[in-house]
């Protein structure tokens, strides 16, 4: 698979005086990761993001992103070649839109594992890097989608309920007995 990463950054910085313009767009896929709120330019005009949302955007489409009230911290992976129009449509993430997967554990360690193989270039890099890409937004998608509270089964919201409680009445005196 012929992907080639742009860029790679982790916890980069929008400062509240300082908005990303680029009218013409980054020339790659670029997904963004937020840390924290802000807007951000989409298909469906200037749109609100949180802690948590993504956003994957067409090569061509304009980034404008502007702070609401602090400064906002992101993850950026940009990739472009001559199959990464593929692997963005064969998976279906809709392009220029805010999604808001549910679970996002999984970006970090996505995201270093990447980094590392860009740095090391060891053999087949290029396959393995875009293996990770491939699988990062997959999870993207996943998580958007599915409704977990209806695919969920029974004890496993029962158990849910009850780490909750757990931890909700962990600092109150425990007696055994």
């Amino acid at each position: 698979m012929k992907i080639r990463i742009v860029s790679l950054r982790i916890e980069d910085v929008v400062k509240t005086d300082s908005p990303v313009d680029k009218p013409k767009g980054s020339n790659a896929f670029t997904l963004m990761v937020f840390k924290t709120s802000g807007l951000i330019q989409s298909t469906n005009g200037l749109s609100d993001f949180s802690e948590g949302d993504c956003i994957l955007l067409d090569p061509s489409f304009p980034v404008y992103i502007k702070c609401k009230h602090n400064e906002i911290v992101y993850d950026l992976i940009s990739f472009k070649g001559s199959d990464a129009s593929r692997l963005v449509s064969q998976i279906g993430l809709d392009l220029n839109i805010v999604h808001s997967p549910l679970q996002n554990f999984f970006v970090d360690s996505i995201l270093e594992k990447i980094s590392k193989e860009c740095r090391a270039s060891d053999l087949l890099w290029e396959r393995v890097t875009a293996s990770c890409i491939d699988e990062l937004l997959s999870k993207i998608y996943r998580f958007s989608k599915q409704d977990f509270v209806l695919s969920m089964p029974d004890h496993s919201q029962k158990l849910r309920d009850l780490r909750t409680e757990v931890h909700e009445s962990f600092s109150k005196p425990w007696t055994i007995g």
